[in-house]
């Protein structure tokens, strides 16, 4: 089974096309009206979708970890991957 995943918004348009182009199911933050959102809203909608978060904010793993969760999964991108 393929991931369903769920592209926060420092990442970068090129990954989510090339993640996309190989078959990946790839929703963005963008497209479900959660830009400029708090964090834990972004991990809310994850674990309802049964997404796993794509992002370059650290703070996440720290949320999960504050919370004690182990649902969403969460996969960090290198900064170097954020737009300007």
């Amino acid at each position: 089974m393929m991931l369903r995943l769920f592209a926060d918004e420092n990442v970068h348009v090129d990954i989510i096309a090339s993640l996309r182009k190989e078959g990946f199911d790839v929703i963005t933050v963008i497209e479900v009206g959660l830009v400029a959102h708090k964090d834990y809203q972004i991990l809310e909608y994850a674990e309802k979708e049964k997404r796993t978060l794509i992002t370059g904010d650290k703070d996440f793993g720290g949320l999960l970890k504050a919370w004690n969760l182990t649902l969403p999964e969460v996969l960090m991108t290198d900064k170097s991957s954020a737009l300007s």
